[in-house]
């Protein structure tokens, strides 16, 4: 028996099955990005209806679908993720649209109206920020016996 979209995603990229954490994930996307999952993984819509929808092929669909399940898995994603609510607003965002979105630093130069230095800077503070909170996680994690 052939597994449904949802079901292969799931199971390839290991994502949770729950709705509510696939939501709150997608939720960290760009809109473009979080509106195709959450109507593939979330509504059940079939990649080809979407692909109508938004007049591309079908594989184009899947393909992306592909990409940000394995992002949403990924380490980075995910620490940042985690480390977003510990983080103060200016920062989290900063993790969100580097981590989580991947916008480039090109992109955070002209959102922000900065110089290309600058940008590096804060995306290394951030990241920064980002991995001591994993550290942490991690650290916390190995504490408690898990």
């Amino acid at each position: 028996m052939r597994l449904s979209l949802r079901e292969e995603l799931i199971d390839r990229y290991h994502l949770p099955d729950s709705d509510a954490v696939l939501v709150g994930r997608a939720e960290l996307l760009a809109p473009p990005d979080r509106e195709l999952l959450k109507a593939v993984l979330v509504h059940g819509q079939r990649p080809s209806a979407v692909a109508d929808l938004l007049r591309q092929p079908a594989n184009r669909i899947r393909q992306r679908l592909y990409r940000l399940c394995r992002r949403l898995t990924s380490g980075e994603f995910l620490a940042a993720a985690r480390a977003i609510s510990y983080l103060d607003k200016s920062d989290g965002e900063w993790a969100r649209l580097y981590f989580c979105e991947r916008r480039s630093q090109r992109e955070l130069a002209e959102l922000f109206e900065l110089a290309p230095h600058r940008v590096r800077r804060r995306v290394e503070d951030v990241s920064s920020k980002v991995e001591a909170i994993r550290h942490l996680f991690q650290i916390t994690r190995q504490g408690s016996g898990r």
